[in-house]
C-alpha cells in the first residue's frame, strides 16, 4: 500500500550522479529543477493517495499515518535539499548585501544626524519668528495702550474745558435774569420759577456741551502688530534635492489606563502565555483544551 522510504532511500531511489556546477548555474532553473524530479513522483502518489483513503478502521488509520510519515520525509528531504542548492547563491546575496550595508550603513547615520541638525534649524527658525512675532504684538499692545491714556486725557480737558464755558455761560444768564427781575420787582413766586427754569437751562446746556464734546472726541485707531512671514518652507539645491515640512496630526498615549477600550487591542501573546501557565478564566476569552495530533517520522 506505498512505498516503504528507508528502503527507497538505501536503495539510492533519491541519489544524484556527481557533477561539477559552475556559478553561472547555482541560478539556473534547468540545473536545479532535476534534482527535485526523483520526489516528484511519488509526492504525487502520496497525494493521491491520501485524497482516496478513507480511515474507518485500524488498517486504513494505520496506512493514513504512513502516508503522513513518508510526506513528512520526502518534505525534509526536499528542504535539506533545497537549502544545499541556495546555501551558496544565499552566501553570495549575503556578501554583496553585507558590502552594500558598508556604505549604506554611515551613509544612512550621516542622514540620521544630518537630518536632526537641519529639522533642528529649521525648528529655531520658527521659534525665532515666533518670537519676533510675541515682541512685535508686545509692542503694539504697548503702543496701543499709550495712545488710549493719551487721547483719553485729552478727551477728559476737552470735556472739562466745555462743560466749564457751560457752566460760566449759564451763570452770565443766571446774573442778567436775576438783575432783571429785581427791576422789576419781582414776587417770591417769579424769583422761585425763575431759579427752577434757570437751573434746569443750566443743566440742558451742559448736557449739550457734553454730546458737542463728545462729537469731536479723538478716537485711537487700533495698532496691529506686523505679520512676520514665515519661512519658505521649501529648501532647494543646485543638485535637485529639495526638502519641505509637512505635518500631521498623530496621537500619543500618555496614560494607556485612561485610553478607551476600542482602542485597544487584546493582545494574543500574552493571553497564550497566560493560559499556558495556567489560567483557565479571562474575561472575553474562550479557554479551552485542543487536541493536536503529533506525528513521529
Amino acid at each position: 500500500m506505498g512505498l516503504n522510504f528507508d528502503e527507497v532511500i538505501e536503495a539510492g531511489a533519491y541519489s544524484e550522479p556527481d557533477e561539477i556546477i559552475t556559478v553561472g548555474q547555482e541560478l539556473s532553473l534547468e540545473v536545479a529543477k532535476p534534482k527535485f524530479e526523483v520526489f516528484r513522483g511519488r509526492a504525487l502518489e502520496i497525494v493521491r493517495d491520501a485524497n482516496a483513503v478513507e480511515v474507518r478502521n485500524v488498517e486504513t488509520q494505520g496506512y493514513a499515518v504512513a502516508l503522513i510519515g513518508e510526506a513528512k520525509r520526502i518534505i525534509k528531504a526536499v528542504e535539506e535539499k533545497r537549502k544545499a542548492i541556495v546555501t551558496r547563491p544565499n552566501d553570495y546575496v549575503t556578501a554583496v548585501n553585507s558590502i552594500a550595508k558598508m556604505i549604506t550603513g554611515p551613509l544612512n547615520e550621516a542622514v540620521t544626524v544630518a537630518t536632526t541638525k537641519e529639522k533642528a534649524y529649521n525648528t529655531r527658525l520658527e521659534l525665532d519668528r515666533q518670537e519676533a512675532a510675541r515682541q512685535a504684538k508686545l509692542a503694539a499692545d504697548k503702543l496701543q495702550a499709550e495712545m488710549r491714556r493719551e487721547a483719553d486725557e485729552l478727551n477728559k480737558k476737552a470735556m472739562e474745558a466745555a462743560r466749564k464755558v457751560a457752566e460760566e455761560e449759564s451763570e452770565r444768564l443766571r446774573k442778567i435774569a436775576e438783575e432783571e427781575a429785581k427791576k422789576r420787582k419781582a414776587s417770591e413766586d417769579e424769583l422761585a420759577a425763575l431759579k427752577a427754569r434757570l437751573e434746569e437751562d443750566r443743566v440742558t446746556a451742559l448736557k449739550i456741551a457734553e454730546e458737542e464734546a463728545a462729537k469731536i472726541a479723538v478716537v485711537v485707531p487700533d495698532v496691529l502688530a506686523p505679520v512676520m512671514p514665515k519661512q519658505d518652507n521649501v529648501v532647494r539645491t543646485a543638485t535637485g534635492v529639495a526638502a519641505h515640512t509637512a505635518k500631521k496630526w498623530k496621537g500619543e498615549i500618555v496614560d494607556p489606563a485612561l485610553v478607551p477600550a476600542q482602542y485597544c487591542t487584546p493582545d494574543q501573546r500574552l493571553i497564550d502565555q497566560a493560559v499556558k501557565e495556567g489560567v483557565r478564566n479571562i474575561p472575553g476569552v474562550n479557554i479551552f483544551e485542543e487536541s493536536i495530533r503529533k506525528y513521529r517520522t
